[in-house]
Order: structure tokens, then C-alpha cells, then sequence
């Protein structure tokens, strides 16, 4: 039996989920999903040897599958166990301070106050935008995707929450400035934690996306499956392409722990105030066009029969063609 990298242990051992609502922490310390273990096993393997595959590592599923608070239990196990800069990357300010970032915030106040012992085993300094680590040193940094100036040129990891919904040229340039260097080849990662986004408008995420799957999961996939196995012995959606590896999921792996049950869902998908398009993104990681999720195409035939070229809001330009 494959023995557990020491990210899944370090978690599993001191972490604790706190919930982000009520701030009260968790009965015990943190249990990865099932189907997480694999997938984090594969992909820091050779990770202590300098000599880790995969550079860039996509984990995505539906709203509420536990994204968040699995990033910010890998970013408090890698600074534990690698050190170095650590910078989690939203599309603002007010994101990047409020997702994974937040999520270990919540986690070293509940231990500074309930177990002091540790919290200073583990933390040398502590603001609210920064967190620092010792033995091995670690600095933890949230930064919106506009600052690539304040970006690091020696990042150990980068957690990247929700990049659907980022600033495209923004986000294309903070992304390649934290390509991996060559003093941390093999050593590491750029991580991304999000459901789908839209096509005319998630630029890198679609490229990513397109890049990171296989031909079962879209046409133009051009990753090939990496073979493994949840708890059950079914195959997990988790691809491989290059540097690159990919888990892109469409179901609720989880429903009993996070709520998304399929009375959840059909509740959610009976919710006429959502659009279709929106539930199938945000419940079921299906990509939507972007365009016509705004404005249906009745709407637009309508506009087209009263010889309107516009509409006000400037979703589209112009209906003439």
C-alpha cells in the first residue's frame, strides 16, 4: 500500500477546517475526501527529490465540492513541509484576503487561542495580510491578480481561487510571472481551485481547461488520463498533459459532508431567479458560452425584428449581421 506524501499527513495531523460562517473550528483534524488523497499523492510525488512532474496542477468541481478548503489545507501543509513564498491569488483585494488565505487565518487564530504550543512552534509573525512560518520558514501572502509587481520571483506555490472570474490580461500576466524558475524546477507549483467559467470571457481558464483534459471530456482535449482510482476502484477524471495535471469533476463527491444533496439540487435547479446556463456551471462544472446566459434568443430575435443595433448594458454591439 503507497505510503501518504507528507502533505496529507502534515493536514491530517495538526489542521483544522473552521467554518467560515460561524467561525467554529471542526470536531477533529482535517480528513481529506477520498478521491483527494490520489490525486495529492500523484502529483507531489518526487516533490522532496526536487524532482516533482507537474508544474501546474488544476482542481476543479462543482460549487460547494470543497475547493477552498482544500487549498487551504494544501497551503498550510506545503508551507509547513517546503517553505518559501506562498502567494494566494484572487481577482481582488477583498477575494484574496477572504478564500484560502482566510481559510488558515481562521485556523492559526483558533490555535493561538486553544493551542498555544503549537501556534508558536509554527508561526514566527503574524498580520492580516501576511504569515509568516518557521522551520522551515515560510512567507503566506494574499495578492489580487492586477499585482504583478508585488508578485515574488522565488514563489514555492501559488494558489489561484476562482480564476474564471479574473481580469484577463491581468490575469495572463500574473500568471506568467509565476512560471517556474529554474532554481525551483521540480519543486514548484501553481495551483488552481474553481468551477467553469465562461468561454467568451475566461480566457486562461479555457486554455487550461483545454490543455488539461481528454478527448472524453471534451473534443479538443489534449491531456490523456493519468489512471486513478477513487476508494470504489472507478476512474477519476484526473488528466494528465506535460507538466500539467488536471482534475475536472462534475459530480458531488462529497454530498453528505457538504450539503449538496440531490434535494439541494433539485431545489437549485427549480430556482427560477437562476439561469439555466448558471446552474449547470455553478452546480455541475459545465462551461456556459458567456453571451447568452445574459440575454436569451428570443430577447435578441425580438430586437432584431424592431430594427434595434443595440442593447443598453453593451453585452452585445450590434444585431445587424
Amino acid at each position: 500500500m503507497q505510503k501518504d506524501h507528507q502533505i496529507i499527513t502534515i493536514a491530517e495531523k495538526e489542521y483544522i477546517g473552521i467554518n467560515p460562517d460561524t467561525k467554529k473550528p471542526g470536531s477533529k483534524t482535517w480528513e481529506w475526501f477520498p478521491h483527494q488523497k490520489p490525486i495529492i499523492n500523484h502529483l507531489c510525488a518526487g516533490l522532496e527529490a526536487g524532482a516533482m512532474p507537474f508544474d501546474t496542477a488544476i482542481y476543479s468541481c462543482p460549487k460547494k465540492g470543497g475547493k477552498t478548503g482544500f487549498a487551504g489545507a494544501f497551503g498550510h501543509a506545503w508551507a509547513r513541509s517546503q517553505g518559501g513564498e506562498i502567494y494566494f491569488v484572487a481577482n481582488s483585494d477583498e477575494q484574496a484576503n477572504d478564500r484560502s488565505f482566510q481559510r488558515i487565518q481562521n485556523y492559526l487564530a483558533h490555535i493561538e487561542n486553544h493551542k498555544p504550543q503549537l501556534y508558536n512552534r509554527i508561526v514566527e509573525k503574524r498580520t492580516n495580510d501576511a504569515i509568516e512560518y518557521k522551520n522551515p520558514y515560510a512567507l503566506l501572502r494574499p495578492i489580487p491578480c492586477s499585482a504583478a509587481s508585488q508578485a515574488g520571483s522565488y514563489a514555492s506555490l501559488s494558489i489561484w481561487d476562482e480564476l474564471w472570474g479574473y481580469d484577463q490580461e491581468s490575469s495572463e500576466i500574473l500568471w506568467s510571472e509565476f512560471s517556474p524558475i529554474p532554481q525551483l524546477f521540480g519543486k514548484s507549483l501553481r495551483l488552481v481551485v474553481t468551477y467553469a467559467g465562461h468561454r467568451a470571457r475566461s480566457n486562461l481558464l479555457w486554455k487550461l481547461y483545454l490543455a488539461g483534459v481528454d478527448p472524453s471530456e471534451h473534443p479538443e482535449g489534449q491531456a490523456t488520463s493519468a489512471g486513478l482510482l477513487d476508494a470504489a476502484g472507478d476512474l477519476l477524471p484526473v488528466y494528465e498533459n506535460g507538466a500539467q495535471l488536471t482534475y475536472w469533476d462534475h459530480i458531488h463527491r462529497a454530498p453528505e459532508i457538504t450539503g449538496a444533496t440531490p434535494a439541494f439540487l433539485a431545489a437549485r435547479k427549480a430556482d427560477t431567479s437562476v439561469r439555466a446556463n448558471d446552474y449547470e456551471r455553478l452546480w455541475h462544472n459545465n462551461w456556459t458560452a458567456g453571451e447568452e446566459e445574459y440575454i436569451t434568443a428570443a430577447t435578441i430575435a425580438q430586437c432584431k425584428a424592431l430594427g434595434h443595433k443595440h442593447l443598453q448594458g453593451n453585452m452585445f454591439s450590434s444585431f445587424a449581421a
